[in-house]
């Protein structure tokens, strides 16, 4: 007898599909949208872009292993529906194959994906965990590097600050030149220069800043007046920060691997607290993939719909299933960790009773004629779909009725609403699908660092959906167009309907222009979408993870060591109070330049605004060139700094709408500041929505060819492909963007002009 029959392979091949697809695009996703965090946070840092693909190779691990149980049920499920939407599962059974027979297939996947899954989270995820925090910790210590940013005050440790007007040749020669520097006992040094170089040292915590054509000032508590060096090549000797090492590995309990936590947990030598905590995480990670033995059954009990049905709620509440199962699951963990309750109770208890309902279940799937586990929620659900289908289907006979114009780009009206219904549902029903599988994987993934806050519970992660699913929403919403398209043309083409299109006489384009004109509106809803909602719960949700999901403190009034530029005048306040025209200005030094060379240095003890200007308070005045110090009860200065100036915060372009970003640019710009990283944000507040309308077009591949010459699939794969290589160049640009890298209208605008050309190019010489 042979270990797999034809029937066992065909149901092989149709749960693969799915469970390898849901695995590939999950995963896909989950690094596209961490991959422009880890940009932004790499470039912010000063490292090498190299260590983006470091970081995200270490977290592939943690993505599969999320992945894995959710493919596996996913896999099933939608096979064992697509059986019974073609009643090949009545034939089936017909012969004398019941769901017990038909189970060796997905058992066999089962058991595969439980040892892969055991692993993983075993024993290669701890590794992965750890070699991310090192190098998260190396980029943030400056081991790796770090970058000073032109036209920004840099701040080398406490006591220095540098600005470099120009950089060029890879930063070999800076220009414009501004360093001031100050020790423990008082002493200042303020350099100008028009030129300078950083020169390493045999002293590897000491590098040289060697500037040229220059003036240095030295004051002291303990002189009369500064003292003024006039120099052509001075070397100014700079303090690298310390940089300590990282902990080892085990800092955490999910550092460990599982003969760790054994021996960690039954170690009498540890405080007990420790031994708990190390008993609860390995029968967690024990419980979690032992489940994965029961997916099967879930799978068939939610995948067979009621008869002359295509209601697709099973596949909705076997997600929300898995969900609910791993917060059970992490709620009796920290029971566990606590000493409250025995580690193997807290958990082994919710596995056995909710390992009983899906025996339930699969019982009444399978066993109780015309049985249904989910019959009352079906009919309900039915109901529902009945009401939005006719909304959907509103009004279509009396457009199908009219009259079709002839026109170029649409040469038939009928086959345009056909072909742009099918694919903006398809749209939604993907991005539904995807947004509700990122956001449990997510979930899965943050709600121990948002349970792990004193006093937060479920209210706090249903308050972390409702602000993370906008964002998924907006930032999946192009690749759901996409999948939307080659399932749309896919289809299209299976069904020999785009032969039919072309022997009618239209054109690739013409073909792909309901599809364009849909994807059109799609981008101008997204666009809304992304001001409304997204802006706001992304300023929310930033401020929440600050603070690591406790509660977010009052901002504070007083802000110290604030710079702003004046033109080329450069004024510092040691501490900044107050708000609107009630700035208070504590300590304030102005260094007042021509053409970056320093011409005198005006010191006050306080300034406020008077509306003219700002008024300082025991002045005193050293004039560079002369050497001569004057000393003033008052003096008014600045007549065109605003107060805002100095109480301007960290702007952070994805949390402000597109007006209150420019906005928020033009008053940067008008403090002296750098603006070019908000400027990229700016333009691809328009150019990401608008990538909605490039999907068709890199999707049209699995439009053309012969779909019976078995490469469907393959012409699928690479639009999926494309729109994928689309995504990494666009994320990749804006980062190099906000690090002003790149200009920012190229970084927001090249890829989508890069590929789009591509497309066209794609389409035109196999097409047209």
């Amino acid at each position: 007898m042979k270990l797999l029959t034809s029937t066992d392979r065909y149901l092989a091949k149709l749960i693969a599909v799915p469970l390898f697809s849901t695995l590939v695009i999950a995963a896909m996703l989950l690094v596209l949208e961490k991959m422009l965090r880890l940009f932004d946070f790499v470039a912010a840092e000063g490292g090498p872009v190299s260590v983006v693909w470091r970081m995200l190779a270490n977290l592939i691990p943690e993505y599969l292993s999320l992945g894995i149980p959710i493919g596996l049920l996913l896999g099933i499920l939608l096979a064992f529906r697509q059986l019974a939407l073609s009643s090949e599962l009545d034939v089936f059974r017909a012969v004398g194959q019941g769901y017990g027979r038909l189970l060796r297939v997905p058992y066999m996947f089962a058991v595969a994906l439980m040892l892969v899954n055991l692993a993983l989270v075993g024993f290669i995820q701890p590794l992965s965990r750890y070699y991310y925090e090192e190098l998260r910790f190396e980029l943030r210590s400056g081991a790796l590097g770090a970058s000073i940013k032109v036209g920004e005050f840099t701040n080398l440790g406490n006591r220095m600050t540098l600005r470099i007007e120009e950089s060029r040749d890879n930063g070999t020669k800076l220009s414009g030149m501004f360093v001031r520097a100050e020790n423990k006992k008082g002493q200042t040094v303020s350099v100008t220069a028009k030129s300078g170089q950083f020169l390493a040292t045999d002293d590897p915590d000491t590098i040289i800043l060697r500037l040229t054509d220059g003036v240095l000032v030295h004051d002291a508590p303990n002189y009369e007046k500064p003292r003024i060096l006039s120099f052509s090549n001075h070397d100014l000797p700079i303090d690298l920060p310390n940089i300590e090492s990282f902990r080892s590995r085990g800092g955490k309990n999910l550092e460990y691997t599982i003969p760790e936590l054994v021996r960690v947990g039954s170690d009498t030598k540890r405080p007990e607290t420790e031994r708990n905590e190390s008993r609860s995480n390995f029968h967690f990670r024990m419980v979690e993939v032992v489940m994965m033995l029961l997916m099967p059954l879930l799978a068939i009990a939610l995948a067979v719909p009621p008869k002359r049905s295509t209601s697709a709620l099973g596949v909705f509440l076997s997600i929300v299933m898995i969900v609910t199962y791993h917060k059970v699951n992490e709620y009796g963990e920290d029971v566990g960790s606590l000493g409250l309750v025995d580690p193997i109770i807290a958990l082994w208890l919710p596995f056995c009773l909710f390992a009983a309902l899906i025996i339930w279940m699969y019982h009444v799937a399978a066993h109780v004629p015309g049985g249904q586990p989910i019959g009352a929620l079906e009919r309900g659900f039915s109901k529902f779909g009945g009401v939005f289908k006719g909304l959907l289907n509103f009004n279509r006979k009396r457009a199908l009725m009219k009259e079709e114009p002839d026109m170029d780009f649409f040469p038939s009206r009928t086959l345009a609403i056909y072909m742009a219904k099918m694919f903006i549902v398809r749209t939604l029903a993907v991005l539904a699908l995807l947004v509700l599988v990122l956001q449990a994987l997510d979930l899965l993934g943050e709600s121990g660092a948002i349970l792990a806050h004193p006093g937060n519970g479920e209210a706090e992660l249903w308050t972390y959906v409702s602000l993370r699913a906008p964002q998924l929403v907006a930032r999946f919403l192009p690749f759901s167009v996409l999948l939307g398209t080659i399932i749309t043309l896919a289809t299209l083409n299976q069904n020999s309907e785009v032969v039919s299109m072309k022997a009618g006489g239209l054109s690739a384009h013409q073909i792909l222009a309901p599809l364009i004109v849909t994807s059109m509106g799609v981008a101008l809803l997204s666009f809304v979408f992304n001001e409304t909602l997204v802006a706001p719960a992304t300023a929310r949700l930033s401020q929440w993870e600050k603070v690591e999901y406790g509660p977010i403190p009052a901002e504070s009034n007083i802000r110290n060591n604030v710079w702003v530029k004046d033109g080329n005048d450069l004024i510092n306040a040691r501490t900044v109070t107050g708000r609107g025209d009630q700035v208070r200005l504590q300590d304030i030094t102005i260094y007042n330049r021509t053409e970056n060379e320093l011409n005198s240095l005006i010191q006050g003890e306080e300034a406020r605004f008077t509306g003219n200007g700002w008024l300082l308070t025991n002045v005193t005045q050293f004039n560079v060139s002369t050497g001569s110090e004057e000393k003033k009860p008052e003096l008014l200065i600045g007549d065109k700094i605003r107060p805002d100036q100095f109480t301007l915060s960290n702007v952070d372009a994805d949390s402000l709408s597109i007006f209150a970003l420019r906005g928020a640019i033009d008053e940067l710009q008008n403090a002296g500041r750098p603006t070019m990283s908000l400027e990229a944000g700016w333009w691809h507040k328009i150019s990401g929505p608008m990538s909605s309308i490039l999907m068709p077009l890199l999707g049209a591949v699995a439009a053309f060819g012969l779909a019976r010459s078995g490469q469907l699939f393959i012409r699928a794969v690479i639009g999926m492909a494309l729109g994928f290589a689309y995504f990494v160049a666009d994320n990749f640009a804006l980062a190099m963007g906000n690090i002003g890298a790149y200009p920012a209208l190229l970084a927001a605008w090249a890829p989508f002009l890069l590929f789009f050309l591509i497309g066209e190019t794609v389409l035109i010489r196999t097409e047209e």
